[in-house]
This record gives structure tokens, sequence and C-alpha cells, in this order.
């Protein structure tokens, strides 16, 4: 698991109101991540439904890791992929 900034008791005591709001506006969901959406990945991990995942890193970040800049590499590896 790969969680993002997570709005629990813990990182509210080292991150400020600010800190959350700036990683929700890098987020492609616009919300704030709770321990609840990330129990949920972990539930689907542990569960028959995610049998086949593998060696895999689950980002339950809010979609944050398609805004950096090595995400948009990627996109643009996969995009000439897709023209070859």
């Amino acid at each position: 698991m790969a969680p993002g900034l997570t709005n629990t008791p813990g990182s509210r005591t080292v991150n400020s109101d600010a800190d959350f709001n700036a990683a929700v506006e890098h987020q492609a969901l616009k919300r704030r991540l709770t321990p609840e959406g990330t129990a949920a990945a972990v539930a689907f991990l542990a569960s028959d439904a995610g049998v086949a995942m593998t060696g895999q890193i689950l980002c339950a970040d809010g979609g944050l890791i398609l805004r950096l800049p090595g995400a948009r590499l990627g996109q643009q590896t996969i995009a000439r992929a897709r023209r070859s």
C-alpha cells in the first residue's frame, strides 16, 4: 500500500490544514483521504477479489500520482506505444 496524506489524528499533529488543502488541490479526486478509504483498499487486497494482485504497489492517494511529473512521462510512453 502507498497511501497519500490521510486525515488521521497522527497526521494532523504534523500537517496543517494548509498542507491538507494543498494535497487535495493536487489530487484528481479533490477530497481529503480518510483511513476508511485506505482500509477499503487493504480489504480489497485481502479479499478473494484481490487474489490476482501480486507484487504490486496499490496507490490510494486520491490520484496524486497522476499529477506528478513522472506520471506525465508514463502517459507519453503509453501514447507512443499505442501509436506503434
